[in-house]
């Protein structure tokens, strides 16, 4: 243990426990009573609660007038939630709403929290980390086991914490060094200037430390070399939880990446020395110093702290004996304060080998701290890991180990497992579980509902969400979540809204309004940020925003049938732009004849030209008003992409076998290539072990050039492109990426065959590319086409009126009064799939 470090100034540090404990209610120009959200989750309990939102209400937050506000690019991925404060003066720049992000490239960004307009385009500062040559962020394929946890780099991954006594944020940056052939990692924790971006205290302080012990001593294989002691490794461990701060010491921890063997959990204190204003290593604790592993991740859960300064926190799967000071699958409770950090209270599960054994450890989700609670036991905390179990602990004396669990109550399979934080708010606590609904539990005179009160519609992919709460007081309470379960195949985050009152009740979700509020690339364990009317979400390219006053947006349009379109739109529609044909486009040939309002307001049925299946439609959409005052106008140059049902995506035929033998048991068309099967079949018809799909169609390239195909399958998978095979391995694996590449000209319809079988266990499979301008992504169902021309389209040709040309090269099957025999002929071959379509 280290209690080397010298004693901080007792007064100045209560003066900025006030300023970091809260949120901090300021004034100035921007607004009357604005909030700070300066930690993760809201404030050292973990609430995830801002009750002073007066701004978004259940009642305006809806598609119709909130939405996407606008977006800030960023140099990297953004784990860390992004943090706010409120009337900031910033050096040069006068005074802003200021919100802050951090990106895994190790860059720190202040934007303007309000607008990405004029002067606040660009930041109002930045800093990056590894502007000296041989200095960078770490590829992840220098660390972890090969899973895939976090991609590309690793940099700023723990959300910062701000000290608004001091004016100072707080994070830990790391990095790869290389000056000959070793490289150095290393990770330091930074002071900066919350106006500036310039280090503070004589920052930065690089991050070591060790303990005595044993360390792994061959526990999970492993021999650990302690002859320096049990020693913090830069490299292999990972900063993934939020930083804490409290009586003006920072809480740092750390655990793992991937499993990657050797690590421990790790929490370090640090503070400013006063007499030398330098950052110093306060105290350091091992949560496994005779064993191994144990790492403090929470989801991204930062350590919670209590008004006494009582530091709480879960570790993860590792070594547990309690005799020799090693906490795997635990919370824990340190003492803070002068000298070295020790465990004053624990709580271990009964099945905490079994829980090991399993990599289930309940250190995937961070405690919560609930307001003081009647009765006997009025320090209450609640927590939840992968086995989906709710424990609510007595804070005073966690419960210890024993063959009964000692806790104040227990929620057997209440969910499908957390990995993040719950939130509290208006006496309910909730849960953003795996694969399962948002949920609700009611809290009265210190004990949880056996079940949920409410739930959500929508279930959440993995890892799940961890909500917040926005609310005036105790009225107009939101749940917002982040559904982020396309992060493995990097597709957009989706945000959602729900009264909190009712989980039931939908208000919004980013997916409502068709384009206009389509997120960046979603991010594991990313939390949204609310304050002062907007919702601010970190993602894999770009910072989003979102707000109320959002234009008038498209949700969809979908053919009804060969000459009609139905549009549906974000508002009730002004009944004169919007019945007005000339301000509706359709490009390939096709005309847009007639415009209908319904009666709801919001659909609009056109009456178009004859449109054919096999070509796609792009509708744009001029000078539609809605009926707000003042009216808000569709934005220029809004469209949509429309094509008659079941020809975009491609073709599948499902097999009850591993070898796609026999006759198919389904065919269907599939709009994308994007499926995580663990938990069900494909269909009822189809088991959910032993089949195989072969999906075939066609495939159109935006731009010419060259193009990277990657499968994600568990488990073999085959591609081919224009005949082309580009992966080929058919072995059962874990989900695995293989990837080729081919040559691919814009607009040429080229064949495509995809096969996959489903042996045992998971079952996964994804289709992405990336080419010029497309970054890594699922090949969309724009580009896919389930077949080529087909008999409706034959039907057509031969009733039609004069010649037929279109500018998808479709053959023109009368000319001068005649009809083109061949032309027909070629269109019958290819409608049968006797002949490549184009």
């Amino acid at each position: 243990m280290d209690s080397g470090a010298p004693t901080p100034t007792r007064g100045k540090l209560r003066m900025t426990l006030a300023c970091a404990l809260s949120l901090v209610m300021l004034h100035g120009p921007h607004s009357a009573a604005a909030v700070n959200v300066l930690t993760y989750h809201n404030d050292n309990a973990r609430t995830g609660a801002n009750a002073a939102e007066t701004v978004l209400t259940p009642a305006n937050v809806n598609a119709c007038g909130f939405g996407k506000a606008f977006s800030q690019a960023v140099d990297g991925q953004i784990y860390a939630e992004p943090l706010y404060m409120a009337d900031m003066p910033i050096s040069g720049k006068g005074t802003h709403n200021v919100v802050f992000v951090c990106t895994m490239h190790d860059t720190v960004y202040a934007f303007d929290a309000d607008s990405a307009s004029g002067d606040n385009s660009a930041p109002l500062w930045s800093r990056t980390f590894t502007n000296p040559p041989g200095v960078t962020s770490v590829p992840t394929t220098d660390l972890g086991n090969g899973y895939g946890d976090i991609e590309r780099e690793i940099g700023i991954c723990g959300t910062p914490v701000i000290d608004a006594g001091t004016n100072t944020m707080y994070l830990v940056a790391k990095t790869k060094e290389t000056s000959g052939a070793t490289p150095a990692y290393v990770q330091r924790l930074h002071a900066l200037d919350v106006a500036s971006g310039a280090e503070k205290f004589g920052g930065p302080l690089t991050i070591s430390g060790s303990v005595s012990g044993t360390g792994y001593n061959g526990a999970y294989g492993v021999i650990e070399d302690v002859s320096h002691g049990v020693a913090f490794d830069p490299r292999n461990e990972n900063q993934r939880s939020a930083l804490l701060l409290v009586n003006g010491i920072v809480y740092v921890a750390w655990a793992a990446h991937e499993d990657h063997d050797a690590y421990h959990g790790w929490v370090m204190a640090f503070t400013v020395n006063q007499p030398t204003q330098t950052l110093t290593r306060y105290a350091v604790f091992c949560a496994t110093p005779n064993g191994g592993r144990a790492g403090v991740w929470q989801g991204a859960g930062g350590p919670a702290a209590d008004g006494s300064g009582a530091i709480y926190f879960a570790t993860g799967n590792g070594s547990f004996s309690p005799a020799t000071s090693n906490y795997g699958d635990s919370f824990l409770k340190l003492n803070q304060g002068v000298g070295p950090l020790t465990v004053s209270s624990y709580f271990t599960p009964s099945n905490q080998a079994g829980l090991d054994a399993a990599d289930a450890d309940v250190g995937s989700g961070g405690p919560l701290l609930l307001p003081d609670q009647p009765g006997t036991h009025p320090h209450v905390m609640v927590g939840c890991g992968k086995e989906g179990k709710i424990y609510l602990l007595n804070r005073d004396s966690l419960g210890g180990y024993g063959a009964v669990d000692n806790v104040l109550q227990e929620i057997g399979g209440a969910n499908n497992g957390v990995w993040g934080v719950p939130a509290y708010w208006n006496s309910h606590v909730y849960f953003g579980s795996q694969g399962d609904a948002l949920k609700s539990f009611a809290l009265a005179n210190g004990q949880l509902s056996a079940g949920p009160d409410s739930r959500s519609a929508a279930t959440f992919g993995y890892p799940g969400a961890t909500p917040v709460v926005s609310a005036n007081g105790n009225t107009n309470g939101i749940l917002w979540a982040l559904n982020v379960g396309s992060y493995g195949s990097d597709g957009p985050a989706v945000l959602y809204a729900y009264d909190a009152s009712n989980l039931a009740s939908e208000l919004y979700n980013s997916n409502q309004a068709g384009a206009r509020d389509v997120m960046g690339q979603a991010i594991k364990f990313a939390v949204p940020t609310v304050a002062n009317g907007k919702v601010y979400v970190g993602t894999g390219t770009e910072l989003d925003v979102f707000g109320l006053g959002a234009p008038l947006g498209i949700v969809n349009a979908v053919p009804m049938g060969n000459t009609s379109v139905r549009v549906t739109f974000t508002c009730p529609l002004d009944s004169t732009t919007s019945q007005a044909a000339s301000n509706y486009v359709l490009d390939n040939g096709a005309a847009v004849i007639a415009a209908n309002l319904d009666s709801s307001g919001t659909v609009v049925t056109l009456t178009t030209s004859p449109l054919l299946t096999f070509v796609p439609y792009t509708l744009r959409v001029t000078g539609v008003l809605d009926r707000s005052t003042p009216p808000r106008a569709i934005p220029p140059g809004a469209s949509v992409t429309l094509s008659l049902s079941g020809l975009s995506g491609l073709t599948g035929s499902y097999f009850t076998n591993i070898n796609l033998s026999g006759s198919p048991a389904i065919v269907r068309v599939d709009p994308i290539i994007d499926f995580d099967w663990n938990n069900s079949p494909p269909d009822p018809a189809i088991g959910m072990v032993t089949y195989s799909v072969r999906w075939t169609g066609y495939l159109r390239a935006p731009t010419s050039g060259p193009y990277t195909f990657y499968t994600v399958t568990d488990d073999g998978v085959r591609l081919w492109v224009n005949g082309s095979k580009l992966v080929d391995a058919w072995v059962d694996q874990a989900p695995t990426e293989h990837s080729g590449a081919i040559t691919l000209s814009a607009g040429v319809r080229y064949p495509v065959t995809v096969e996959f079988y489903q042996n045992y266990g998971g079952s996964v499979a994804r289709l992405l590319w990336s080419g010029p301008s497309i970054a890594k992504a699922v090949v969309p169902s724009a580009s896919l086409l389930a077949r080529g021309y087909n008999y409706m389209d034959v039907a057509y040709a031969l009733n039609a009126a004069g010649g037929l040309q279109n500018a998808m090269s479709a053959p023109a099957l009368i000319s001068g009064g005649q009809l083109d025999i061949r032309g027909v002929t070629l269109l019958i071959r290819k409608a049968a799939g006797l002949d490549a379509n184009p």
